[in-house]
């Protein structure tokens, strides 16, 4: 057999590997998912206040409501598309940690390196930096409603 037919075994912290990257991932989702209908739930209300505030538009409240409830609907359809891109790219983004790290250990059993370092573990810390690195998306989503509260809250005190 050719050095090209050497396969490597997966070792069982490729599959501990796996499971976290899977939990990283639905608990990414789930923030994610939160944090966006978060959004979604000011901008009804931000369309009432700055409808509010023209005189004209209070001649017709019926359009005021009208339009808060297009801008719902328009809101939930990009909250839904934003979040789909974000899970699928997460998910890709999070798993590739555990594959680079297998792979690598793959390519340094088959050269035969004796003192090669621990790819399990470089595989586990790339999978916590990369886990992290994606929970700035929740966190710079949530900043983003606490400003959408600010200014409705703005709106409704002048």
């Amino acid at each position: 057999m050719g050095s090209n037919s050497i396969r490597h075994k997966p070792a069982w912290r490729d599959g501990l590997g796996y499971a976290l990257a899977f939990l990283a991932w639905a608990a990414l989702s789930a923030a994610s998912a939160w944090a966006l209908l978060a959004v979604r739930s000011v901008i009804g209300p931000l369309t009432l206040a700055i409808g509010i505030r023209d005189p004209a538009a209070l001649q017709r409240p019926w359009e005021i409501g009208a339009r808060a409830g297009t801008f719902d609907r328009i809101a939930l359809v990009v909250v839904g598309v934003v979040w789909l891109v974000y899970i699928l790219l997460l998910e890709e983004y999070l798993r590739s940690s555990i594959s680079d790290a297998r792979a690598q250990r793959a390519r340094a059993a088959s050269a035969g390196a004796e003192n090669q370092p621990d790819y399990n573990r470089l595989g586990l810390r790339t999978l916590a930096r990369r886990t992290l690195t994606a929970a700035a998306f929740p966190a710079a989503v949530l900043v983003l409603y606490l400003l959408l509260q600010g200014v409705l809250w703005l709106l409704l005190r002048s």
